[in-house]
C-alpha cells in the first residue's frame, strides 16, 4: 500500500525487493501493489526504471495500455 505522502524512493525499493528477493518463493513475496492515485504514474515509472537496471534481460517494449 503506497499512500499519497509516502517517499517514493522507499516505496520503490520496498516494491522491487519484496518481489524479487529470493525469486519471489516466499509467503510474504509482494504480488500487488495499491497506490494512491496522485502516486501512481511516478511509481509506475520509477518501478520500471529500478526493474531495468535490477533485470538485465527484461522486455524493453513499451507497455500495454
Amino acid at each position: 500500500l503506497v499512500l499519497a505522502d509516502a517517499d517514493l524512493v522507499v516505496a520503490v525499493e520496498k516494491t522491487v525487493l519484496g518481489a524479487f528477493k529470493n525469486a519471489g518463493q516466499r509467503c510474504d513475496a509482494i504480488s500487488r501493489v495499491l497506490e494512491a492515485p496522485p502516486q501512481r504514474e511516478d511509481l509506475l515509472l520509477q518501478v520500471s526504471r529500478a526493474l531495468e537496471q535490477t533485470i538485465p534481460w527484461i522486455d524493453r517494449r513499451p507497455p500495454l495500455r
